[in-house]
């Protein structure tokens, strides 16, 4: 069987971008040959979030195109996510609790510390407050 190729050309060097260990099933899964990509209402809140972390680095393989986008630490942790019309996916290893009574599901494609977000919908969620907390999360890992 063929290895599939990942959608967006830049996304060839994820994993040697993102060589970190806890990176490893969100590369895999970003890279599994669908062409993710994300809306501009779930993208302007995740940047509207990421201002206040002026640490945060963020990386879309292509803007133009609606692709997705991805918040990551200094030290190459991954943390946060916008894919498809209205999620913003965080990484919560810390804050499971309070993310799976608060959040619209966990997210185990991209590990058992993923969960999904939507916007506008789900109780108890601000951009600004939980992008926070999944950085200085990250940060922790390193």
């Amino acid at each position: 069987m063929r290895k599939k190729k990942p959608a967006w050309p830049a996304d060839i060097d994820l994993a040697q971008r993102f060589p970190h260990p806890t990176n490893t099933s969100v590369v895999a899964f970003l890279t599994n040959g669908s062409l993710w990509s994300a809306h501009s209402d779930p993208a302007e809140e995740f940047y509207f979030g990421l201002k206040e972390i002026p640490d945060a680095k963020v990386y879309c393989p292509d803007i133009k195109s609606y692709a997705y986008h991805m918040a990551y630490t200094p030290h190459g942790v991954i943390f946060g996510l916008v894919i498809g019309l209205s999620s913003i996916y965080l990484r919560l290893p810390q804050s499971q609790e309070w993310a799976k009574s608060n959040c619209r599901n966990p997210f185990p494609e991209m590990g058992p510390e993923w969960y999904e977000f939507l916007v506008n919908y789900d109780r108890g969620f601000s951009s600004s407050k939980w992008l926070r907390r999944a950085y200085d999360e990250a940060v922790a890992l390193t």
